[in-house]
């Protein structure tokens, strides 16, 4: 396998999310090297490493491959972007969860269709803390859903309680604090109201933003 070749199978990876920590090291590895080849590759995700040790990734400058220049570098492949906010909305918006629960012999099995809309930055704060930067943003959207719920007694069904299919949606709200581009704090508040169905979809909503955010 030739050089080039390989580094486009580790950059492929990565623009997937199927990244391993040996490819962020082969990375640094080469960079460090200033290995003209991968540079050449990287200038389409607008990456460019100039003279005198200068790295521009999107607007962001950096003088050396540290953990922060990796990251940004990491995120920039994947999503076309350094800035954070607008990498969560990405990430957020028309995110989806599917699957089931429990099991249909004996108790209740349940199936669900969860996704998220209409997702925003609403605020955005940044501070220096411990010689690391910490940003913060408030995040808001729409979550909807489609959920089933059967019981079962014996291998039969006996009952359907929230019909054949139970549409709950809401609006969500999401606080997310990074450190150096790392997530270090969650809080996801998915709207609900006394109903079993709802209260479910809003669970498993909840479930979806926290899973989203940490990829």
């Amino acid at each position: 396998m030739v050089l080039s070749e390989h580094f486009h199978q580790i950059l492929h990876r990565i623009e997937k999310g199927q990244h391993s920590d040996k490819d962020i090291t082969v990375l640094r590895q080469r960079l460090e090297k200033d290995d003209e080849q991968l540079a050449t590759q990287l200038g389409k995700y607008n990456v460019n490493i100039g003279e005198g040790k200068e790295i521009h990734i999107g607007d962001r400058l950096y003088y050396s491959w540290d953990d922060k220049a990796l990251r940004a570098l990491v995120r920039i492949i994947r999503f076309g972007d350094v800035d954070e906010a607008k990498i969560l909305v990405t990430k957020l918006n028309n995110a989806r969860l599917q699957g089931e629960d429990g099991e249909r012999k004996t108790g209740s099995f349940y199936s669900y269709n969860i996704w998220l809309e209409d997702v925003s930055l609403e605020q955005s704060q940044d501070s220096i803390e411990n010689n690391g930067q910490n940003l913060k943003y408030n995040l808001q959207g729409k979550w909807r859903s489609l959920v089933y719920k059967e019981i079962n007694m014996f291998g039969v069904r006996v009952d359907k309680p929230w019909g054949d299919q139970k549409k709950p949606y809401g609006n969500f709200t999401v606080e997310v604090e990074t450190m150096d581009g790392r997530v270090s704090q969650i809080k996801v508040n998915a709207s609900r109201y006394d109903d079993s169905a709802n209260n479910y979809a809003a669970d498993k909503a909840e479930q979806l933003i926290h899973s989203t955010i940490n990829l």
